[in-house]
């Protein structure tokens, strides 16, 4: 089991996408390193997560933005 995660940079830097459940504890980092601008496609393997809500947090340049996930299996 696996998701795709889209999302575009508006410019460069150093960008983070953290996985959060909803008590708010981190339970995964999927990026944490320099990324250029313009769109980008992860592919997360979900397997060792169980089912539930979850928050991803994408943050660069000070500025963050989350969504909701759900992961069902």
């Amino acid at each position: 089991p696996s998701t795709i995660i889209q999302f575009e940079l508006p410019t460069s830097g150093h960008t983070s996408l953290k996985l959060y459940d909803v008590t708010g504890t981190q339970v995964a980092v999927l990026i944490d390193e320099e990324m250029s601008s313009g769109r980008h496609e992860l592919v997360f393997d979900v397997a060792g997560l169980p089912s539930g809500s979850y928050f991803c947090r994408l943050t660069q340049n000070g500025q963050s933005r989350s969504i909701k996930l759900v992961i069902m299996k």
